[in-house]
C-alpha cells in the first residue's frame, strides 16, 4: 500500500529502484527462506535440515542473477 501511494504521487521516470514490485519479491522470498533455515536449526528433528533451505537460497540467487545479467537469455527486447 506505501509503496502504491509513493508511485502514484512521483513521476514515473522518478520511481526508486527499490520500490518496484520485483526487488520487494525477491527480498521477501529471500528473507522468508533465511528465517525457515534459522527455524530449522534450531527446532527441526533433522539438524541438517536446513542445509537444504540454504542451498535452495544460494540457488535462487545464482538462477536469479544470470537471469538478470543474460537478460533473461534474450527473452527480453527492451
Amino acid at each position: 500500500m506505501v509503496g502504491f501511494f509513493i508511485t502514484y504521487m512521483w513521476e514515473p521516470a522518478d520511481i526508486s529502484w527499490f520500490i518496484q514490485p520485483w526487488f520487494i519479491l525477491v527480498i521477501f522470498i529471500i528473507v522468508s527462506e533465511l528465517v525457515t533455515a534459522v527455524m530449522e536449526r534450531k527446532y527441526a528433528e533433522n539438524p541438517n535440515a536446513y542445509k537444504f533451505t540454504v542451498s535452495q537460497v544460494i540457488f535462487l540467487l545464482i538462477v536469479l542473477f544470470t537471469l538478470y545479467i543474460t537478460d533473461f537469455f534474450g527473452l527480453l527486447v527492451i
